[in-house]
């Protein structure tokens, strides 16, 4: 995207935001900025935004024009209408009936089929093997076959992509696809007393193909069995509760290698080896920054110092300021900073908040 000299994109859900202020905001800056890089950039625009507020919109564009003016627009994104889980099925009870009442019909007469043929269960009935039975109890069975996994399968797959191309995977496909190789499996049996396709195939073609059908067969079984432990246990990412606290989870396991930052549900959390430590203050890191957190919960209110391991920083809004140069205190006093990190290294004489004050080694005197 090309918006001046650069710009940022940035996902609310990505990043924690306040609320609106203003539609447009515009940010000038003093002329040092220009050096920062673009890390420290991405830093003061997410502290900027974070200082004027928004979540409300879908993405948001700050672009700098040459006159070192940030240019801060958000762009909402139009919500699409939400599809009636009714009207859906009224769509699918329609499309599956005329395909049943049309299509069916057309490979029916296209494969020759006689409805008054008699079936294997009439032809040599037995009571064991070979027993007639209700047509209610056949599509039963045909039911639950081709529409088993789809309880469990069908949901996931909408949470992940959407509600339409589920939706059409369900009734394209198993109208095209799902239905008429099962019509087809159950005509072909039909047609060879009842066997199976195992035995269809070492008729026609012989022993070595039957084998390779039923090898393929126990593969494929594993392998759709696998598929769909996959998709449900990839879905349970998140956070669960227990008598000893509340753990992170990925792909349905305890996750007891994680430790960061990390969403609870519209809370920013931290967790420590899979666990949110609901006593941790200090810094944490995602791909926007350095975050504060106070009692494990992101804390956007606080301004302050906080320290780790490669030093003392500068926390504007809960969020590491790389711009920040001044004095900020802690229990032990004032200290100097410089782009952010207690100037340690400085000695000399400041002017902050209207305040004069001495540094020695980066500690702070009022004059």
């Amino acid at each position: 995207m090309r918006c001046g000299r650069w710009c940022f994109v940035i996902s609310p859900g990505s990043i924690p935001l306040k609320s609106i202020v203003s539609r447009d905001v515009v940010f000038t800056l003093q002329e040092k900025l220009f050096g920062l890089d673009s890390v420290k950039r991405l830093y003061l625009v997410t502290g900027i935004i974070i200082q004027s507020g928004t979540t409300e919109y879908s993405a948001f564009v700050i672009r700098m024009d040459n006159k070192g003016v940030f240019l801060y627009k958000p762009y909402q994104k139009k919500r699409g209408k939400i599809m009636s889980g009714i009207l859906m099925m009224v769509i699918a009870i329609v499309v599956l009936g005329g395909a049943y009442l049309l299509y069916g019909r057309y490979l029916q007469n296209k494969w020759g089929i006689d409805p008054n043929a008699k079936t294997p269960a009439y032809e040599m009935e037995d009571g064991v093997d070979y027993v007639p039975a209700d047509t209610n109890v056949v599509f039963s069975h045909q039911f639950a076959s081709i529409a088993g996994a789809g309880p469990i399968n069908g949901p996931i797959q909408a949470a992940i992509f959407g509600w339409l191309p589920v939706l059409l995977w369900i009734l394209i496909g198993g109208v095209f696809f799902g239905a008429v190789q099962d019509f087809a499996s159950m005509y072909a049996s039909v047609k060879n007393k009842g066997r199976t396709i195992g035995y269809i195939i070492e008729e026609y073609i012989g022993k070595l193909g039957k084998k390779l059908f039923l090898l393929f067969c126990w593969l494929f079984c594993i392998l759709v069995v696998a598929a769909f432990a996959d998709v449900v246990a990839g879905t349970f990412n998140g956070f669960a509760t227990n008598e000893y606290g509340t753990w992170l989870f990925t792909d349905g396991i305890l996750n007891t290698g994680f430790t960061g930052m990390t969403l609870n549900g519209d809370t920013w959390v931290y967790v420590t080896d899979g666990y949110i430590s609901n006593t941790y203050t200090g810094m944490a890191l995602n791909d926007y920054g350095w975050w504060y957190f106070n009692n494990g919960v992101l804390d956007l209110s606080y301004t302050g110092m906080a320290l780790n391991e490669y030093g003392w920083w500068y926390f504007n809004n809960g969020l590491l300021d790389l711009t920040f140069t001044g004095v900020g205190s802690n229990e032990y006093g004032d200290w100097y900073f410089k782009d952010g990190t207690i100037a340690f290294d400085y000695s000399g004489t400041i002017s902050f908040g209207g305040q004069d004050y001495t540094v020695t080694n980066g500690y702070a005197v009022k004059a």
